[in-house]
């Protein structure tokens, strides 16, 4: 069984602004590495690179790193 990732590829739309670039392109390269549902939910807007909603976050903490060093430990 082959488990190992060993290429993606991360589309950015021209429209995304420089404010929003990084949380966009972390969430993406996130995205890259399994985690392919985006969250739609409130509390997660800030919380979650994985918010369906906001763009407010440019750090992995909380569950997103949990699941992260979950998933590759």
């Amino acid at each position: 069984e082959n488990d190992t990732i060993t290429e993606a590829s991360m589309l950015i739309s021209q429209d995304i602004s420089e404010d929003d670039l990084p949380s966009v392109a972390l969430e993406e390269l996130f995205q890259c590495l399994g985690f392919i549902y985006d969250i739609e939910n409130r509390y997660y807007e800030g919380r979650s690179i994985l918010s369906q909603d906001s763009n407010a976050t440019t750090t992995l903490a909380g569950q997103d790193r949990m699941i992260l060093h979950r998933l590759y430990p």
